[in-house]
């Protein structure tokens, strides 16, 4: 593969990051979280929301896993990056 082709290929995965979290992690995790975090610290009843720690532990756990594929990402780009400038 051509030095100019791995360029191109980490210039457009490492800002992938930006529509992965915007389009994908923040309707899928993002907004769960910070709606159990806003009703806990404006002292919403547990009962009410059903937030508890087996709820919050879970989404937590998908949130974890969402940003693997983020740090994935720009991890894809900086190698691609690098062997590009070795290759080249």
């Amino acid at each position: 593969m051509s030095p100019y082709a791995l360029y191109v290929a980490a210039t457009l995965a490492t800002p992938a990051v930006v529509p992965y979290t915007l389009l994908i992690m923040e309707p899928a995790a993002n907004r769960k979280l910070m709606a159990m975090a806003n009703a806990v610290e404006a002292g919403t009843t547990k009962n009410h929301l059903a937030i508890n720690e087996a709820r919050v532990v879970a989404w937590l756990r998908k949130w974890k896993s969402m940003n693997y594929v983020r740090a994935g990402l720009v991890g894809t780009g900086a190698l691609l990056g690098a062997v590009a400038s070795i290759v080249a």
